[in-house]
């Protein structure tokens, strides 16, 4: 098995992505039928990651797109005034076929989500923002998240990753 993350180019064929089960009903059906279109028209950027022994199989992907996040959500984490908007990267979904779970693929895609979004820092990016499900919010706690509310079973927690701390655990 040989991986690689790349820019996903709507045009191009993956292997399997109409097949793509992350076990999550709404991200399956984001793949299968709206991820294409949503590049194409530059809703977001998508990265996917493929294995590229089984012809660019359809393994991942994210989604990201620029966000302004409020700054009333980050009052307890917040040092010092800050403008009303902040502005940030947001993932839209993250998801991993059910048959390459547990390889730390997840973390893989969302260290090059946090990598991209340093790169950002040069024209204003104050962090990375989300909503996590239910099920991902310790996955993403433990990828340095905090929560911008209490959990909200089984509705979305809104989640925020500082830039600060995104540099210091990519260095």
């Amino acid at each position: 098995m040989t991986l690689a993350i790349s820019s996903l180019d709507p045009l191009a064929l993956y292997a399997d992505q109409k097949k793509f089960d992350c076990e999550h009903a709404l991200i399956n059906k984001f793949v299968a039928g709206s991820l294409r279109q949503q590049v194409a028209k530059k809703l977001s950027a998508a990265f996917v990651l493929v294995d590229t022994e089984l012809e660019n199989k359809f393994v991942g992907f994210y989604t990201c797109s620029m966000a302004s996040l409020d700054r009333g959500m980050l009052a307890s984490l917040s040092k010092g005034s800050l403008p009303h908007q902040l502005p940030c990267v947001r993932i839209g979904m993250l998801g991993i076929d059910k048959r390459y779970k547990n390889q730390q693929l997840g973390s893989r895609l969302l260290r090059h989500a946090i990598v991209n979004m340093v790169a950002t820092r040069h024209i204003g990016c104050y962090g990375m923002t989300l909503d996590a499900d239910a099920a991902a919010v310790d996955f993403y706690l433990k990828n340095g998240f905090t929560l911008l509310e209490e959990r909200k079973d089984p509705n979305p927690t809104p989640m925020f990753l500082h830039i600060e701390t995104a540099i210091q655990s990519i260095e």
